[in-house]
């Protein structure tokens, strides 16, 4: 049973997956000990060694920060290849409210993150690519940000109404929050785009997108 939880999670398992086979805390301890599991999180465990397969630092994260946890910000630009990855710790999103981050995992919480804001790429939970663009934008200078979304339209990624949409989505709550910057990176991508990149249309120059949460 371990070989076979963790031959559908990238090499691997959780404790309570464990304890689920037939382990109990001192048998999970002892395996620790013994070099069979190696710690990445909290609760998750890697399976026989230390190298991890592709995308397995990933899912570690979020079988880590648990159900509803889905890849996100600059994570989710580098898995849709809109971006680099980042050294460091890995993006989580997750609808709630807020949790503290974790050594190798920044959590982000939303009171919104809508199930047509998610998809699975490569067998992982990441944010679709508008909402990623929306999230990364909060973190991002204005030609950061522009240089990311190109990468996305030229990828076919986004696009206008996909756009429109995921910001129609999060509108609601960045409506809520008691103080709402007026600056606002899309904004400025989606003028400087207009501007510079005759594939970019008017309406979405126009876009007001929120702040993400």
């Amino acid at each position: 049973m371990l070989a076979a939880f963790a031959r559908r999670q990238r090499g691997l398992i959780t404790y309570s997956q464990l304890r689920a086979a037939g382990f109990s805390s001192p048998a999970v301890s002892r395996a620790v000990r013994s070099g069979r599991l190696h710690r990445l999180h909290r609760g998750v465990y890697a399976v026989g060694h230390r190298g991890l397969a592709p995308l397995a630092r990933e899912l570690a994260a979020l079988l880590a920060v648990g159900p509803g946890a889905v890849l996100g910000r600059h994570s989710a630009a580098a898995l849709w290849d809109m971006a680099p990855a980042l050294p460091g710790a890995v993006d989580v999103c997750v609808r709630g409210p807020g949790r503290p981050n974790r050594e190798g995992l920044r959590i982000h919480s939303s009171s919104r993150l809508d199930a047509d804001d998610v998809a699975t790429k490569h067998g992982v939970l990441v944010t679709r690519p508008a909402r990623t663009l929306i999230d990364v934008a909060n973190a991002e200078s204005p030609r950061r940000f522009s240089w990311i979304a190109e990468q996305a339209r030229s990828r076919r990624l986004v696009s206008d109404a996909s756009l429109e949409e995921a910001v129609g989505r999060a509108r609601p709550a960045a409506a809520r929050r008691s103080s709402v910057p007026t600056y606002s990176p899309e904004r400025t991508l989606f003028s400087h785009a207009r501007t510079e990149n005759a594939g970019c249309s008017s309406s979405c120059a126009s876009l007001a997108c929120p702040n993400p949460e």
